[in-house]
């Protein structure tokens, strides 16, 4: 399955947030979280990135109208996908024993995906809530580097 996911990587170009962007992706294919990405800079994949989404920005300035918006619009995109997450898991507990669920991989899904993030990296994991990334901005603040905090998209299978 493809999806767009966003690193939030500190940079002083956009090139150069790619790039931080390509050693988290290594992580995050290293401990198998993803099969493999495209970043919107790579012309080169017939069926991922571009091929597949079109032209996006290869990264976006966080601290712009642009970046607050993508940034809200991916944690109520994530907060949809755990609420829609939560309603199977309780349809499931209303409908089976513990041994269906336990036997089922279909719903043993949606117990995983509620307690995963899947839109926002940080470098280190999924962002988790709104209170991470809270923190992950106080972060930048505190350090007075937030105007070089940047969202990169990167399509990935999973």
């Amino acid at each position: 399955m493809h999806r767009i996911i966003y690193f939030i990587v500190e940079a002083d170009t956009p090139d150069y947030a790619v790039t931080k962007a390509e050693d988290d992706l290594r992580e995050l294919v290293a401990t198998k979280t993803v099969d493999y990405g495209t970043f919107f800079d790579d012309e080169s994949s017939e069926s991922s990135g571009p091929k597949r989404w079109g032209k996006k920005q290869i990264a976006i300035k966080l601290n712009t109208d642009e970046g607050k918006k993508k940034l809200l619009s991916l944690l109520r995109t994530d907060y949809k996908e755990f609420l829609k997450n939560i309603q199977e898991i309780r349809r499931s507990i209303q409908e089976n024993t513990n041994d269906e669920i336990y036997d089922d991989n279909v719903d043993s899904f949606y117990f995983t995906a509620a307690g995963e993030r899947r839109w926002l990296y940080d470098g280190y994991s999924g962002v988790q809530n709104c209170l991470e990334i809270t923190y992950i901005l106080h972060y930048y603040q505190e350090q007075n580097t937030l105007d070089n905090v940047w969202l990169v998209p990167c399509d990935v299978h999973t």
